[in-house]
């Protein structure tokens, strides 16, 4: 899930007399814009800082939830067309700027628990996308459409002086050496991260896949849009009661790749049974098999994606990047990028697939891309084992003792405390 766009179950409706193509375009708009601003975001974190980054992202979210609920009162369909383009493209960049430098917190404040974190704050994304449609439901029945929009923009607003005086502001280090856009460059090059950025693009993608697919599919039997938000709902929560699970696993046993290849294989088996595949012809469309597949779907993502962010942050270690909060703005931008890629992808692809095939085979391409990502993932877990002069996954763990070496020695600059943990941390203890 990582981050996905938010889907509303009431801008369509209110968007409908004007324009039912531009809701599509609208939405898909919004990982469009991440994708490309995800890369500028490292360079914003090192010259802004972490802190400002996330709070601005906060700030202009909010504020486009906000005026998003005053849409409605535009009667010019071109105007209207126009504003919700800018709304959503400027929303688009505020969650990029959050989500970069919440990831970026989470390595700096969490260095030693940072899959079991990022599974934590999963399982919050997804409890937000199992509450929201039915909270905005309810929203929307008490003061009709600008509530909910109304409601969401001004709690988001409220969370701005808790972060402002909850949250640590982590140093950035300057690099002198070289510019950002030059260690972006360096960083996407290295080979375990372009693996594990396939591994985000892919998995992220499959989420899209199912949001304009999975409808028409269950339409056979004769199953309500209702029904089908209900398989969205419990899919999202097995996969935020998993992520936790897997990143406390993926932390103690230091098994990312292990994790990130066994979830793409389970992934692409829950894709195949829900067409079912045409490659099992002997297997007949069901309901009651669509459904398992859909919840088992919620736990092989997160098995997949939960260990990829601290995956890349390693990766980043091993190909010679210090340990700082630069390091992690770019690993961040990165994997923004990918994930926000992926969600452009996912609906994209899957629907032209469907539209011109059949669901069976765009469930079934999907599944290839998938089980063929599971193999690359499978290869690097080779070579990295059998590579004398590469640091394998095994040995993470000494890294992982000499950063928090390092961070206790930094106790008497004043960034950390005398338990070398950050002041939010101490403050939580």
């Amino acid at each position: 899930m990582i981050r996905r766009p938010p889907r509303s179950t009431l801008f369509p409706y209110t968007t409908l007399f004007r324009s039912l193509s531009v809701t599509g375009y609208v939405f898909s708009s919004y990982a469009l814009v991440m994708v490309l601003a995800s890369p500028f975001m490292g360079t914003m974190l090192a010259a802004a800082g972490v802190k400002f980054t996330l709070i601005s992202g906060i700030f202009l979210a909010s504020g486009c939830n906000i005026l998003f609920g005053a849409l409605n009162y535009i009667n010019d369909c071109t105007v209207f067309t126009i504003f919700c383009f800018v709304l959503r493209s400027i929303e688009a960049l505020g969650a990029t700027a959050f989500f970069t430098g919440a990831w970026t917190t989470i390595a700096e404040v969490f260095p030693d628990d940072v899959s079991y974190v990022f599974g934590l704050m999963e399982t919050f994304v997804g409890l937000g996308m199992s509450a929201g449609p039915a909270l905005g439901g309810a929203l929307y029945s008490l003061g009709g459409y600008e509530l909910p929009f109304y409601s969401l923009g001004a709690f988001m607003m409220a969370t701005v002086p808790v972060c402002l005086i909850v949250l640590p502001d982590p140093q950035t280090t300057k690099n002198n050496n070289e510019s950002q856009s030059s260690s972006l460059l360096r960083l996407i090059r290295i080979p375990a991260v372009l693996i594990v950025s396939l591994v985000v693009t892919v998995l992220c993608g499959i989420w899209g896949f199912l949001d304009p697919t999975l409808a028409p599919h269950l339409s056979d039997f004769g199953v309500t849009p209702e029904t089908t938000g209900i398989l969205f709902l419990l899919m999202a929560a097995t996969y935020s009661i998993t992520c936790p699970i897997v990143g406390r696993i993926g932390d103690k046993w230091n098994c990312k790749y292990t994790m990130m290849c066994i979830g793409s294989i389970l992934t692409a088996g829950c894709l195949i049974l829900m067409g079912p595949s045409v490659i099992l012809p002997c297997i007949q469309n069901d309901m009651s098999l669509n459904t398992l597949a859909v919840l088992l779907l919620g736990i092989t993502l997160g098995i997949g994606v939960i260990p990829t962010f601290q995956a890349m942050l390693d990766a980043a270690y091993e190909g010679g990047f210090e340990d700082n909060t630069i390091t992690y703005g770019l690993v961040s931008s990165v994997f923004s990028a990918t994930s926000s890629l992926g969600e452009f992808l996912g609906p994209s692809v899957g629907g032209v697939l469907f539209e011109y095939y059949s669901f069976d085979f765009a469930s079934t391409c999907v599944a290839i891309t998938t089980a063929t990502t599971a193999v690359i993932v499978g290869i690097s877990m080779f070579f990295r084992k059998n590579k004398a002069d590469t640091r394998s996954e095994f040995s993470a763990s000494i890294v992982s003792k000499s950063r928090k070496l390092s961070r206790t020695s930094l106790s008497d600059s004043g960034i950390y405390g005398s338990n070398g943990r950050t002041p939010l941390m101490s403050s939580s203890i």
